[in-house]
């Protein structure tokens, strides 16, 4: 191939597909935005708590009560027993999935329905802050999205589009491995099969039963190998997390909000209205497409709902149940703002105008997407919920703005953003808990690494690990015994007198005090003292206050 033929075919290539390009570039960016400097956190412990307490056999043969996930759990183990454990390795599998989730779901929906729909999907779910949010956060949601959707529309391209067998054993693999993941994906994985038979009695179609048949097979044996184990062994880790917890209609709200990714109301409503649009461009597209995702809504949304599960109020709870819908809301949306181009293009009879509008809709998206309100500098707490349960701030409990703060944090706010590294003792993992230090590095804009407390050797706090294991390499956890290595970016170390009053939570007292006598010892008088906090500086002659 000549010099000149490659140019052509590049440049024909960028100019052809320069929408996808821009929003797998755009959304690559998003999802890799500082994700070294995240702090691993409440979920993100489930599977690293697991490794240091139970063996293989375990892991494989329990969910856990507290759902950590399978096949991750068992490869942070083998990562840390043969190689090393750090947060990027932790995040890794997510990031990977959140990534290729960007090509591989515009690529698969262009010819169910029609190019410009799928390079629109690209760009919505690029900026999608539920989809970026779990993407890099170390649980294997976005994981069961990637399976779940990729298997949904395999077997809809099968049944509906020639039959080709690739797309029906892409399903096959999809629908035994999603729910490996996450069990939550298990009755939208199985629906095709329930449509099968539906479409076999009330269409006739012409798959024999002696297919569909071996299909079910395939799929139910392929699931037992996997589940089974864990289904029978660990039932009480199961039914344990049943029956607790009601959703309510401001649940259903907030849900949606955050599959739709914006914050302002009004914005709902367009989102609203281009989605009905896009049921009803669709609805004329591919003729049962809409009966097959209707049911599938139904089913998934019916077994999230009336599970009942643990804290299934919180929005965010409810939207990772049924998250694998999410690319769907997507979708019809994408086909709503291009069915809305249609409909101006034929009014006016030009392009220029229904693209200026286009451009002016996506673009408000783009504006009331709380992503701008995540992504400040620096913040090692991207995967806080507090960004996300609530995009407005209405829910107290994430309040971005406490009501006493130690004047020593506004003091460190005079330096230059990211000029200094504090470390902060002690932690609490949990959310719930641990919403001070999110909201005091808004105030202070410094980086923040975290100092444990507990034993150097063994297990002995949740939240905390033996830093002294071999191949443990976190990045931003460090043990304050350790004060003749402390990394040398850290200038402040700050110890929480009663972090348990200051949240105001009833949590475990952790005593810092023993601490604060050594480091009083060591680096002598504090630089900075109050009710809550006492400062010491560990590298004095570098910064003064």
């Amino acid at each position: 191939m000549s010099i000149d033929k490659l140019n052509s075919g590049i440049v024909s290539f960028l100019k052809r597909e320069y929408l996808l390009i821009l929003a797998v570039v755009a959304g690559c960016f998003l999802r890799l935005y500082t994700i070294t400097d995240q702090i691993i956190a409440d979920d993100e412990w489930h599977g690293i708590h697991a490794i240091f307490t139970f063996s293989y056999r375990h892991i494989f043969s329990h969910f856990g009560f507290c759902d950590y996930c399978i096949p991750l759990t068992a490869y942070y183990k083998f990562m840390a027993e043969n190689f090393f454990l750090s947060e990027m390795v932790v995040r890794t599998p997510v990031l990977f999935f959140g990534i290729i989730s960007l090509v591989v779901f515009p690529l698969v929906v262009r010819n169910l329905i029609n190019r410009r729909v799928g390079n629109i999907f690209a760009l919505f779910l690029a900026i999608s802050p539920i989809h970026i949010f779990y993407s890099r956060y170390a649980r294997p949601y976005v994981i069961v999205v990637f399976f779940s959707f990729l298997g949904l529309i395999a077997f809809y391209k099968w049944l509906h589009g020639g039959r080709d067998k690739r797309w029906l054993w892409t399903y096959i693999v999809c629908a035994i491995i999603g729910p490996y993941f996450h069990l939550t994906v298990l009755p939208v994985l199985l629906a095709p099969l329930c449509i099968l038979v539906g479409d076999k009695l009330i269409y006739r179609n012409d798959i024999p039963v002696k297919e569909i048949i071996k299909l079910f097979f395939i799929v139910l044996a392929g699931q037992g190998i996997l589940l089974s184990l864990p289904v029978v062994v660990g039932m009480s880790d199961l039914s344990g997390k049943l029956g607790h917890d009601r959703v309510s209609l401001n649940t259903i709200y907030e849900t949606f909000k955050l599959f739709i990714g914006v914050y302002n109301y009004r914005m709902l409503y367009i989102a609203l209205m281009l989605i009905i649009a896009g049921i009803l461009s669709i609805f004329k597209i591919p003729k049962k497409f809409l009966l097959y995702l209707s049911i599938l809504f139904v089913l998934q949304v019916v077994f999230s709902v009336f599970s009942n599960s643990s804290c299934i109020s919180i929005p965010m709870v409810l939207a990772r149940y049924c998250l694998s819908l999410q690319p769907f809301f997507i979708l019809l949306l994408s086909a709503g703002l291009v069915a809305f181009y249609g409909f101006i293009e034929n009014i006016t009879k030009s392009r220029g105008g229904p693209y200026m509008l286009s451009f002016a809709v996506f673009a408000l998206f783009v504006f009331f997407n709380p992503l701008k309100n995540i992504y400040y500098f620096p913040n090692n707490w991207t995967n806080h919920p507090k960004f996300q349960a609530y995009y407005d701030g209405t829910n107290p409990e994430y309040s971005l703005h406490p009501e006493k703060v130690s004047k020593f944090y506004y003091d460190l706010a005079s330096f230059p953003k990211g000029s200094i590294t504090i470390l902060e003792v002690p932690w609490y993992y949990e959310w719930s808990y641990n919403t001070k230090y999110t909201n005091y590095q808004r105030i202070h804009g410094q980086y923040v690494m975290i100092g444990f407390v507990g034993a150097l050797f063994k297990w002995t706090r949740s939240g905390e690990l033996p830093v002294l294991k071999k191949l443990i390499a976190f990045r931003h956890f460090y043990h304050v015994s350790m004060y003749k290595s402390l990394p040398s970016k850290v200038k402040y170390v700050v110890f929480h007198k009663d972090l348990k009053n200051e949240i105001g939570y009833p949590v475990e007292y952790v005593d810092v005090t023993p601490w604060i006598k050594t480091y009083t010892d060591l680096f002598g008088k504090p630089v900075y003292e109050d009710s809550m906090i006492i400062v010491f500086d560990v590298l004095r002659d570098k910064f003064k206050l």
